[in-house]
């Protein structure tokens, strides 16, 4: 329902802009965790307990990328960029890319460091 204009048109006349962009990004995580979650249950993309973890059962890995993607769909759809902008949300998409990757396979060290640096 955030996303329909004339509700977004009732926020930006209420000045309340800043209010919409927190709701915006709230409810893109709140649904969107419990779905990752599930996908990532009949994926495998689980940490399992072992000799230097804490929690005692499998704990699914792609509740960030909910999250991540809640901050770029709320930055994308209602802020224009400039061109240096593009390229720091181009080089969080890949670092963001780069865990969902290890979190699926456990990409080796250089690997991943490569990438974040890159």
């Amino acid at each position: 329902m955030l996303f329909l204009p004339y509700v977004r048109g009732w926020f930006g006349a209420a000045g309340l802009d800043w209010a919409y962009l927190a709701a915006l990004a709230t409810a893109v995580a709140f649904f969107g965790v419990p779905v990752l979650r599930r996908v990532a249950y009949g994926l495998g993309v689980l940490d399992n307990p072992g000799a230097r973890k804490i929690h005692q059962y499998a704990t699914p890995h792609l509740g960030a990328a909910a999250v991540y993607a809640a901050f770029a769909i709320t930055v994308l759809f209602n802020f224009d960029f400039s061109r240096a902008l593009k390229g720091v949300a181009l080089g969080a998409t890949i670092v963001v890319v780069l865990g969902l990757l290890d979190d699926a396979s456990d990409l080796p060290a250089p690997v991943k460091l490569g990438g974040q640096v890159a």
